[in-house]
């Protein structure tokens, strides 16, 4: 009898068995068995673009990226136009950083299943990609329609912000929370654009009415943190990241932000590990790598943060910051000619680099090449003479060098190009102070604001050197006439909130406004964090004094004021009392003196009576 050969056929049904039995694993917790079935599904039918995306979810699950690609690949070899491949493959793409990939799987899904949710993940897709005219095509024949008119107002709103017309970005959310107003979409969207215009008061506002309105929303919570964090709200902001990562524990953005506020609150080493991890999963993602090398520097792993310096140079050889970064970097290890190549290199490639500029100001003024530091800052000003930062940098400059006449010209300027640099206005007074030209100084203003009346740096600098000859109620009376032509004048702001905590009759609760006020606008100025830090300690609200205070101490650690007052609010709150002495001995034995010097005194002397 002749033998005939028997032909095996794919099953694509046992193919289904197998991926079913594939997942079941997966939820016991039995990975090994998992991929087992999930490769068998592939076995028994090769051509079941299903069992390609099930072993796909699997390795992205696994948190095997390039794994996941190549699945997710074969499967669309398969079947092109799988919605489910082509939506995952996309999304890995736009999460591991290679965002650009995406646009063609996007556009397939848009173009397969012609309905607005696909169509508007493509708008959002060009609208990330600043791809903003792609992006209006797609939705502007969408407002016309009842049903997408409100996603598409938002998404249209969100255009106009990335076009800084604010105005029309307003009207289309207006128009969109009057047919919807607990929409948490278009909330988020508000929240965004009053951060935009650097109103974190009513962002934050909108921001929680978006968290409330969607129990399980990521991107209002996001901006949450991210508000938290630009007014210096350290406590919000970590409670509020980790809220996200609970929710989304693979969340980037979400570790991005907390690995931030942790470096900027003096916590680098809790830090390094979140960032450790944003940049396995995006080794693209230049912030988190720009993040965790600040954060390898601030626990001097100077070895790691090479590692990381080199893998920027190769992702941005041409980028500012990084080459900011490698003079850092130099520094750091006493490479004076690396330093001053690298801030070199950097402000070549962007001169409005204020921090490879100061880099670079340092290194001269540490070479003593004082001519070279002159000819510098001078070349910046030539090329960009209204720019507060250079002017700032100017005057310390000028400062150094002991020409005071150039050093008030540049602070006059810097408070006139920008009103909020507490910086100078500290600078101004002591200066007229140092020069014995207090009355001097105040005659000239006053003319000036008798000419100028809603000259918020006038009224400002005015309250300030009344406020130094200690004439406090006519100081007040100009910090409220600068508050009362702009709100948001943030050093009038935080001025009158430090006169009106500490003399009798003053309003606390005024006091906090006001210092809040100073906060959104100055996030990550000592002088606020200690005004807002002291005001709480005086209403008894302690936590928050110490989350203030140990910022304002991080940021100015010599500063005596600063240290007795988170020693006051440590004690107050039962909190470390070793720290609070070390804190307290730093204060009173510093060379300078300040308010409250006696009462730190007592204060020590209390607490080792009782240790």
């Amino acid at each position: 009898m002749k033998n005939t050969a028997v032909r095996i056929e794919p099953d694509p049904t046992r193919s289904s068995s197998y991926a079913d039995l594939g997942s079941a694993e997966m939820i016991r917790g039995d990975r090994d068995k998992a991929e087992a079935a999930f490769n068998k599904a592939i076995e028994a039918d090769p051509k079941s673009a299903r069992a390609q995306i099930a072993l796909a979810n699997f390795k992205w699950a696994s948190k095997d990226y390039a794994g996941a690609e190549g699945s997710l690949k074969r499967a669309l070899g398969l079947d092109p136009k799988n919605l489910v491949a082509n939506q995952a493959l996309s999304m890995l793409y736009i999460r591991t950083g290679r965002a650009p990939l995406a646009e063609p799987l996007l556009k397939t899904v848009a173009e397969t299943v012609n309905s607005p949710t696909t169509k508007f993940a493509l708008a959002d897709y060009y609208l990330g990609m600043n791809k903003l005219d792609s992006a209006r095509e797609v939705v502007t024949p969408m407002l016309s329609e009842g049903n997408t008119f409100v996603m598409a107002s938002i998404r249209l709103a969100n255009l106009e912000v990335a076009e800084k017309k604010y105005q029309e970005a307003h009207r289309l959310l207006d128009a969109a929370l009057a047919k919807e107003p607990n929409n948490a979409v278009a909330l988020t969207a508000r929240g965004r654009l009053f951060l935009v215009e650097g109103n974190s008061v009513n962002a934050l506002t909108a921001l929680k009415a978006a968290a409330d309105a969607d129990a399980r929303a990521i991107d209002p919570r996001l901006l949450l943190g991210q508000t938290y964090a630009a007014r210096g709200q350290n406590r919000e902001a970590i409670a509020t990241y980790n809220d996200v990562l609970s929710k989304d524990a693979e969340n980037a953005a979400a570790r991005l932000g907390l690995a931030q506020v942790q470096i900027n609150s003096g916590q680098p080493a809790d830090a390094v590990p979140l960032l450790l991890k944003v940049v396995q999963q995006q080794p693209n993602n230049l912030a988190a790598r720009l993040a965790l090398f600040q954060g390898l520097m601030a626990v001097s792993d100077f070895p790691q943060a090479s590692v990381q310096l080199a893998a920027m140079q190769q992702l941005s050889p041409n980028s500012a910051a990084v080459q900011t970064a490698a003079g850092n970097l130099a520094v750091a290890k006493n490479d004076d000619s690396g330093a001053r190549a690298a801030y070199a290199k950097a402000l070549a490639a962007d001169p409005r680099s204020y921090q490879a500029l100061a880099g670079l100001l340092n290194a001269e003024m540490q070479r003593k090449n004082f001519g070279g530091a002159r000819a510098l800052i001078e070349k910046q000003l030539a090329q960009m003479p209204n720019d507060p930062n250079s002017l700032l940098l100017a005057a310390q400059t000028y400062d150094l060098l002991g020409d005071k006449a150039e050093m008030e010209k540049a602070l006059r300027k810097t408070v006139e190009a920008d009103p909020a640099s507490l910086q100078a206005y500290a600078m101004l007074g002591k200066m007229f102070y140092d020069s014995g030209r207090l009355d001097l100084a105040r005659n000239e203003l006053e003319k000036y604001v008798s000419t100028a009346p809603a000259s918020v740096p006038g009224n400002t600098m005015l309250g300030t050197i009344l406020d130094m000859q200690g004439k406090k109620e006519e100081a007040k009376a100009r910090y409220s006439r600068a508050l009362q032509v702009d709100p948001r004048a943030a050093v009038a702001a935080n001025n009158l909130a430090w006169i009106n905590s500490n003399t009798n009759g003053g309003n606390l609760d005024v006091a906090l406004q006001l210092a809040q006020t100073a906060k959104a606008q100055l996030p990550n100025r000592h002088e606020v964090d200690d005004t807002l830090g002291w005001i709480y300690y005086k209403k008894g609200l302690y936590p928050q004094a110490i989350d203030s205070l140990r910022s304002s101490t991080t940021k100015a650690p010599n500063n005596p004021s600063y240290n007795y007052h988170l020693a006051a609010a440590l004690i107050k709150s039962g909190g470390s009392k070793d720290e609070a002495r070390k804190l307290l001995e730093k204060a009173v034995t510093a060379k300078q003196s300040f308010d409250g010097a006696e009462d730190a005194k007592k204060l020590l002397a209390e607490l080792k009576g009782t240790t």
